[in-house]
């Protein structure tokens, strides 16, 4: 297969060209439903281009650049993902794509779906104009007739600005329930989680990096869930007309304390129940030369040379199997890993503790 100065092909390494080979050769299998299907020139050339796109752009990430930025809560640098050994689990691997579940998935009833006391009151409304406009005698002549238009003659709403402050608020509480949540965890060694989220410890746990330059290091984006043993004062009408978010920002990450054993963080989408593109890199560490295991070539790009990674600081992140993991589900997993340069490593007991060992 020829390629050009002009696409990227012409741009991989010996490396990058092998994995994306075992890259396309899954993505074949997929279609053919575990079977090679039939050699199609057209379809397999798609399949190699879409997993040299992907490869190449694993190759993005600069270490060095990384550390030039800041980000909130610098500790925490992977978040996790338990899944079961199920299919969903493995099209992560497969498409790259997370699945951002609507809050009325939860298995909480509370989370996301708090009661909303307060609507929006007439102070609430002049104390917005008055921040906006200055005092009403510096009021635009059609800014004054607008507001004058929303109250009747005792000052209050008139029926008709009541119902339609009314009808936006709910719109905002629908419009969070039917947003997208991708839910992770600062913990990889949880015995809890591994029970509940990982069926038993039967299934995986995928680690996620968080540097200042992916999604997972923009606390605007990815935030950690707050834990209160008080219920919120949740007042969507004074958050509608101040707009600092403060209020919504209750709804969407705070949850009861008895679920704080979790160290929970979210990444929110516009849409839920759909997929989402992956919110950090999971490739395998660049420097570390990988070793051949049943005959395969692990395939990776090479490291950068002469970049060195700051103490603490680990490139590149791994699929954790846990205790129970059945070997027909760990070969397929394994299989992908492989085709895309992802560490694997095996979750233990360790002796003599209720406590479990998770190898870098």
């Amino acid at each position: 297969m020829s390629s050009t100065a002009s696409t990227p092909l012409a741009d991989l390494t010996a490396d990058e060209h092998a994995q994306s080979k075992l890259l396309a050769f899954l993505k074949s299998l997929v279609r053919g439903g575990g079977v090679e299907p039939p050699y199609e020139y057209e379809q397999a050339y798609s399949d190699f281009c879409q997993a040299v796109g992907e490869v190449v752009f694993q190759r993005s990430f600069n270490p060095a650049a990384s550390t030039a930025g800041t980000m909130e809560y610098p500790d925490v640098k992977h978040l996790y993902i338990y899944r079961p050994p199920n299919e969903f689990t493995t099209k992560i691997l497969a498409d790259m794509k997370l699945w951002a579940s609507k809050p009325s998935a939860f298995n909480d009833p509370f989370d996301c779906d708090l009661d909303v006391a307060g609507r929006i009151t007439e102070t609430d409304v002049l104390y917005a104009a008055t921040a906006e406009h200055g005092q009403r005698t510096q009021w635009p002549a059609q800014v004054s007739q607008y507001f004058d238009s929303l109250f009747d003659g005792n000052g209050q709403f008139t029926l008709a600005e009541r119902a339609r402050l009314d009808r936006e608020i709910e719109m905002l509480i629908e419009e969070n329930k039917n947003s997208g949540v991708i839910c992770l965890t600062e913990v990889n060694d949880s015995i809890l989680m591994w029970s509940h989220y990982a069926c038993n410890h039967t299934g995986i746990c995928i680690e996620f990096e968080r540097t200042p330059n992916n999604a997972l290091g923009d606390i605007g984006i990815a935030t950690p869930i707050n834990y209160r043993s008080v219920y919120p004062h949740i007042d969507l009408g004074k958050m509608l007309v101040h707009r600092d978010g403060q209020t919504l920002d209750l709804m969407l990450r705070y949850k009861a304390d008895c679920w704080s054993y979790e160290k929970e963080w979210r990444v929110f989408r516009d849409h839920g129940n759909a997929p989402s593109p992956l919110v950090g890199r999971i490739t395998k560490n660049l420097s570390e030369n990988r070793p051949q295991r049943g005959g395969q070539a692990h395939f990776a790009p090479r490291a950068p040379q002469n970049e060195p990674v700051p103490d603490g600081f680990r490139i590149g992140s791994k699929v954790i199997f846990g205790l129970r993991t059945p070997t027909p589900f760990r070969q397929v997993i394994q299989s992908w890993c492989d085709a895309r340069g992802i560490h694997t490593v095996q979750a233990a007991k360790l002796n003599r503790a209720f406590k479990l060992d998770i190898p870098n």
